[in-house]
């Protein structure tokens, strides 16, 4: 007799057998965790037996297919590059090749003050003036739990990408101001200081577009002027200029704010002063003669 053939009875999904008997079975992630029979019947053949020239054999084993957890899988991310101040989204989600597991949590590791993850694992962070320019390393890691695999339920995984932020430059603001009226030759002081968000902080030069001639500003943008004479009465525009320098910015090194106002100088009217005169005693036909010349500050000065 010769063995005529093996089969399988009812055997678990791709479970094959050989013509030498051999079984093989690579179960699949669907097949798992379970308790599977393996059943055989082999066949022989002898043609000179009339009678039962086929006769079978069986037997049976089990096999228990135990889950094991398969670590998940974050994408290569290339390095970014972004403004400071500017919104950075990154799909960071991971795949779970596991049917049986899921993700549990996406944290991040020592990440720059600002950035989050989400639980679908996009990282967005929106870096701040103080974090620009600069060089940050975002690390990810993910983690997965698989309630069915008994000696490693969670497993994980991690990545790294660097992201660049540039600095820009953003302009000066100068305040709004009122417009001032002043009377004769007073000193005028207007505050015109400008502030800058940026950081490192920026240099900032302050300069007149439109002023009288004798009108100065300072290095912190304090405007003084004392009006001549002649410039009373009178009504001057001020213009002021005031120009940042940020040498690390990448979209303008140089960005500048103007504001202006009026000084209206109006004349001063107090009235003439006469000198306060002592009595006099005089003698009969001698001459009197007083000095009794009045004085008058006003400006401009009028016909007494």
């Amino acid at each position: 007799s010769t063995i005529a053939g093996y089969t399988l009875m009812n055997p678990p999904a791709g479970a094959t057998i050989s013509a030498n008997g051999v079984i093989t079975w690579t179960p699949s992630q669907n097949q798992s965790p379970s308790t599977n029979t393996i059943t055989t019947v082999v066949t022989n053949s002898n043609p000179y037996d009339l009678v039962n020239p086929r006769l079978n054999a069986t037997n049976s084993f089990t096999v228990v297919v135990r889950e094991v957890n398969v670590a998940p899988t974050l994408p290569a991310i290339l390095g970014q590059t972004i403004n400071e101040l500017t919104l950075l989204t990154v799909t960071n989600t991971a795949s779970n090749p596991n049917i049986h597991s899921t993700i549990a949590s996406y944290a991040l590791v020592n990440p720059p003050a600002g950035v989050a993850v989400n639980a679908s694992g996009i990282i967005i962070w929106t870096p701040t003036e103080a974090q620009g320019p600069g060089t940050y390393t975002i690390t990810t890691v993910v983690t997965n739990t698989n309630p069915y695999d008994l000696v490693s339920p969670r497993l994980s995984a991690t990545n790294s990408f660097t992201v660049v932020v540039n600095e820009i430059n953003v302009p000066p603001v100068l305040p709004n101001l009122p417009n001032v009226t002043t009377s004769g030759t007073a000193t005028v002081v207007v505050t015109n200081t400008a502030t800058d968000s940026d950081i490192p902080v920026n240099a900032l030069n302050y300069s007149f577009l439109a002023a009288p001639t004798n009108a100065v500003i300072n290095a912190n943008g304090i405007i003084t002027w004392t009006p001549l004479p002649s410039q009373v009465p009178s009504t001057n525009v001020f213009t002021t200029i005031v120009t940042d320098y940020n040498p690390q910015a990448v979209n303008a090194q140089h960005l500048s704010a103007t504001n202006t106002f009026t000084i209206f100088v109006i004349p001063v009217h107090n009235g003439p002063v006469l000198p306060s005169q002592p009595d006099v005693s005089i003698n009969e036909l001698a001459t009197l003669v007083v000095t009794n010349t009045a004085s008058d500050a006003d400006l401009p000065p009028k016909t007494l």
